[in-house]
């Protein structure tokens, strides 16, 4: 649906200012805070950007139960 020409200009004005906070240095932000939690797994792409060594081989989900993660 089309919601107006305004409409339409706020919305690219947002989706601008959303992509502008997706980078290396915010992803770096996330990556410190969340890096020991257990339930989170960083794939390539990620680890790429904050400077981490790559993977050798495919990336495999662990097996076996999943640890309890702490919730703040």
């Amino acid at each position: 649906a089309y919601y107006g020409e305004e409409k339409a200009k706020r919305m690219r004005s947002e989706i601008k200012k959303l992509l502008s906070l997706q980078t290396n240095e915010s992803l770096k932000g996330i990556y410190e805070k969340l890096k020991d939690h257990p339930l989170i797994q960083w794939k390539w792409h990620i680890k790429k950007a904050v400077g981490l060594p790559q993977p050798a081989g495919p990336e495999q989900w662990p097996e076996g139960p999943i640890p309890e993660a702490p919730i703040n």
